[in-house]
């Protein structure tokens, strides 16, 4: 039976095997220590009875994936799969939420800013004044103001348009005379 590997003194070298000694063809080194030529030794000792090394022994191709190891690591990762798939969802969940309500606040600033912006412009005199002309009909002293009424004394709004009357139609080919004086009998007869 042949020692361990871990058990030898030196791991360089195994022991030497008792009622063996170097042939006495060594040399001595500095220290006193005799030198055993190693070439000498083996070629003296029976070959049989040299310390063999373990062979590696050839194990039958086996499938990878029939052992023991594969199917643990297999089972470890369904197990992570099975447990971290939830709070993946909820990850991914809560970070679509997240992605809404910054675009939520985005828009809500971008309003905030257009109503300071409104905000700011009623301190200009001259916006107010206008404010003043175009929604309540005010002037400004020495001026004079008109208000457009139809037939029934009721104001009319800037926003109502003019309709031709048949007789008023023209073309494309008239000339312009033509074109104002229609014009001019549309506006005295609105629709």
């Amino acid at each position: 039976m042949t020692p361990s590997p871990s058990s030898y003194p030196n791991p360089g070298r195994p022991p030497a095997r008792p009622g063996v000694r170097g042939s006495g063809k060594g040399t001595r080194d500095s220290g006193g220590i005799p030198k055993v030529d190693r070439r000498a030794e083996a070629a003296e000792t029976d070959p049989a009875q040299e310390p063999t090394t373990p062979l590696a022994v050839e194990t039958p191709p086996r499938a990878a994936f029939a052992t023991g190891r594969f199917i643990a690591v297999v089972c470890v990762l369904l197990f992570m799969v099975l447990f971290y798939a939830p709070t993946l969802r909820v990850y991914l969940d809560q970070s679509h939420e997240i992605a809404q309500a910054q675009d939520l606040i985005r828009e809500r600033a971008e309003e905030i800013a257009r109503l300071e912006k409104e905000i700011a412009r009623w301190d200009d005199p001259a916006f107010i004044r206008t404010q003043a002309r175009d929604r309540l009909g005010w002037v400004t002293p020495g001026e004079t103001g008109y208000h457009v009424v139809d037939s029934e004394g009721n104001p009319i709004s800037g926003d109502v348009s003019v309709q031709t009357t048949v007789g008023a139609e023209t073309n494309a080919d008239d000339p312009w005379w033509s074109k104002m004086w229609g014009a001019i009998a549309a506006a005295d007869n609105p629709a």
